[in-house]
């Protein structure tokens, strides 16, 4: 598998790190969540979703703190169709989900 090829088809990625501080000079183990800005500016569709999710449950499973660095644009509601029927919204263009005229 091409490493760079599979980063690309989700905006979020997950670490886990050990960090040795004065409080833990041995160190200890966090998970770090943040989205890709480089990946459709950092939205948050449902790959995205599942990768928060499956980090959050690992930082529990281990009982290890999650950290979640936020920087994005928000949610690809117009790409997301699983979520768009819970939405009421005034298209600009349905066939352009991206230009929303307004929120209802």
């Amino acid at each position: 598998m091409n490493l760079l090829n599979s980063l690309l088809q989700v905006g979020m990625v997950a670490w886990r790190f050990t960090l040795c501080t004065p409080e833990y000079p041995c160190g200890r183990d966090i998970i770090v969540i943040a989205n890709d800005i480089t990946y459709l500016i950092g939205s948050f569709g449902p790959r995205e979703d599942l990768v928060f999710c499956r980090a959050s449950e690992l930082a529990r499973k281990l009982k290890i703190p999650r950290i979640y660095i936020a920087v994005n644009s928000g949610a690809r509601i117009g790409l997301a169709e699983e979520i768009k029927q819970l939405f009421r919204v005034a298209w600009e263009d349905p066939d352009e989900p991206d230009k929303v005229a307004y929120v209802i």
